[in-house]
């Protein structure tokens, strides 16, 4: 009775040709610039929220002032001052 041999059991610890050669360094970096865009994704949703709660939003703003060399609207609801660029 002749059983498999050892030959058909060996592991190939090299490539035959290069078109066997390993994509996996294009889709690491895919997955690492995409996980960086959740990232950054996430974190605009975060100021936005943080910004609405926080900060102003009120939408009744002054003309634009000119005072020291600094250009800039006033929130007339909290007095908070925007830079305004010309």
């Amino acid at each position: 009775m002749a059983g498999p041999s050892w030959q058909d059991h060996t592991v190939r610890l090299y490539r035959s040709s290069p078109a066997e050669a390993p994509v996996h360094n294009v889709s690491r970096a895919r997955a690492c610039w995409a996980w960086l865009w959740n990232v950054v994704s996430s974190m605009r949703i975060l100021f936005r929220v943080l910004d609405y709660v926080f900060g102003c939003h009120h939408g009744n703003l002054s003309r634009v002032f000119t005072i020291e060399g600094r250009t800039y609207r006033v929130c007339c609801g909290c007095g908070a001052k925007f830079d305004y660029s010309l």
